[in-house]
């Protein structure tokens, strides 16, 4: 079985490679490495490469998380703001009084236009893969995990879900 662990930044894809490798003993291959494997049984984990180099390798199965994306961009701004690599790079040294100036500076970027951080990027790539656009599939909001069969198969997920012990055994048992 291969998976597609495909989420925007910051919506649990790390969490979730990490469980099902190690509770179903697959190896997990992350972002930036080699796509395809000649591993029967395999894991990938990525945010914004075209997901069309996911049909060669073979994917049986993709999964997504769903958060409110103001969650994502505040966590990916706290995350990255001094990495330099990042379009949102904070240049001045953060600090207390200077918080004004760090809320402007994240305020004055469309966080929507960054495709790791983006729920369109993200959807519209899944529905290239797997033909299921995301935004009009139900979702279970009472487990909080949806599944679609398909070729691939989709399994939605929200955030809460994996972070909150009343809801996680449902991803559990998924």
């Amino acid at each position: 079985m291969r998976y597609l662990v495909y989420t925007p930044f910051r919506c649990g894809s790390s969490f979730m490679t990490r469980f099902i490798g190690k509770n179903h003993n697959i190896r997990a291959v992350m972002k930036n490495k080699p796509i395809t494997s000649d591993d029967e049984h395999i894991l990938y984990k990525h945010h914004d490469c075209n997901i069309n180099v996911f049909k060669d390798a073979g994917v049986d199965h993709v999964i997504t998380c769903i958060r409110k994306p103001t969650d994502i961009f505040m966590s990916a701004y706290i995350k990255d703001f001094k990495t330099p690599d990042y379009p949102y790079t904070y240049k001045k040294e953060p600090s207390i009084e200077n918080l004004d100036d760090m809320v402007e500076h994240f305020l004055s970027f469309d966080w929507s236009s960054f495709d790791w951080c983006s729920y369109d990027f993200n959807f519209n790539q899944i529905q290239q893969l797997t033909g299921l656009n995301i935004w009009e599939l139900p979702v279970n909001v009472k487990t909080g995990v949806s599944y679609y069969p398909g070729e691939p198969n989709l399994t939605v997920v929200t955030h809460r879900t994996l972070f909150d012990d009343n809801y996680f055994q449902h991803f559990q048992r998924f």
